[in-house]
């Protein structure tokens, strides 16, 4: 009787850890109505040469990345998340081998959300050789094609928003590009 319980408690502990996240896909349209006070845009690539199954945030809204938007080639993903800080935590896919993951390095895929801008935190890159004997997983930061694919697939959103680089490290690029759209934007009463 006490293994029937606790396999009746692992099954319903392992179901309700599994089930924190909550899936997400990618926004199709270029309206900006989607967005709540106390949340902003992620924008970020995913460039793979694997079928990816997910990839897993945390932070302040934990979020999984279904295969919907991680097919192999180059996809940009852009949701609403609450503002606040988040994580990469994991990325798995299959290969080869079977279900694989990669387990990121704590620190180096950090990033935030800021309330009312879209905050692009980089391309997360997932290569893997034609055996599967070795797998890359790196977040390159890509700002100037993330700011192309925003102008030619949500410059509505992009027109009412500030766009802002969230990822690891410093990225200057968008203090020379947008100098003078900034204080436009601004005097136009985007929100901040």
């Amino acid at each position: 009787m006490s293994k029937i319980k606790i396999l009746l408690l692992v099954l319903v502990f392992g179901g309700s850890v599994s089930g924190c996240a909550t899936k997400v896909t990618s926004i199709k349209k270029d309206a900006d109505v989607n967005i709540k006070v106390g949340e902003g845009y992620l924008l970020m690539a995913v460039d793979t040469n694997l079928n990816l199954q997910k990839i897993k945030i945390s932070g302040r809204k934990s979020i999984e990345l279904t295969n919907k938007d991680l097919r192999i080639g180059s996809n940009y993903i852009l949701i609403n998340l609450p503002a606040g800080n988040y994580s990469f935590e994991r990325v798995v896919f299959r290969s080869a081998r079977g279900r694989t993951w990669s387990n990121l390095t704590e620190g180096m895929w950090d990033f935030k959300v800021s309330q009312g801008a879209i905050s692009y935190v980089g391309h997360v890159k997932v290569k893997t050789s034609y055996w599967s004997y070795w797998t890359s997983t790196e977040l390159v930061n890509n700002i100037s094609q993330a700011m192309v694919y925003m102008e030619q697939n949500f410059a509505n959103i992009l027109k009412s928003r500030v766009f802002e680089y969230h990822g690891p490290g410093e990225d200057n690029f968008l203090e020379v590009t947008n100098d003078g759209q900034s204080n436009h934007r601004k005097e136009q009463g985007a929100v901040q």
